[in-house]
């Protein structure tokens, strides 16, 4: 079967015969252009219910992101929005200044920190965990070389793991 709800019957079968069992943090792909690709904006909501899940995540941009909003909203959804390192693009999240433009769209939007996209943009995840633990729903943990640098294994790159995991702890900030 295909459709508008054919994501939604397939993800609810799932849940049914225990696939998604413990689900904490589903990615979905909201889209770049004028419509959504993967989940439909409308099922945001559904989804996360069916999954158990607290929240989700998205690789989304700007725009797509405003067009999220009202269902976030409506769904009483939140919505980690993740970062990459494409500092070029305005409508990406890649910076401090674009999640904050995200963030201020809606009180449900909230910053899936990815720290290896970060520093590869030139930020440092330390500085901007502890002044923005409060809308971090999660990390992702990966090592990557500055500039733009490649993913490489962890203890290679230039992300600052061990700090930013010795921050989570001493402070005690609730971020998986």
């Amino acid at each position: 079967p295909r459709g508008k709800d054919f994501n939604l019957r397939w993800i609810a079968s799932m849940v049914a015969e225990g696939a998604f069992v413990g689900a904490h943090t589903p990615q979905v792909d909201l889209g770049t252009g004028a419509e959504p690709r993967g989940i439909t904006q409308a099922g945001l909501g559904v989804v996360a219910r069916a999954l158990g899940a607290e929240f989700i995540t998205a690789s989304s941009t700007l725009s797509a992101a405003k067009r999220v909003a009202p269902f976030a909203e409506k769904h009483k959804t939140i919505v980690g929005m993740h970062n990459h390192s494409n500092v070029k693009d305005p409508n990406e999240f890649a910076t401090p200044e674009s999640f904050a433009t995200a963030l201020a769209q809606s009180k449900r939007f909230a910053i899936n920190l990815d720290i290896g996209h970060f520093v590869a943009a030139g930020f440092d995840p330390v500085d901007y965990i502890t002044k923005n633990h409060e809308r971090i729903t999660n990390l992702h943990i990966k090592d990557r070389k500055k500039d733009q640098g490649d993913n490489v294994p962890w203890g290679e790159g230039d992300t600052p793991i061990k700090d930013v995991l010795q921050l989570l702890k001493k402070n005690e900030y609730d971020i998986p």
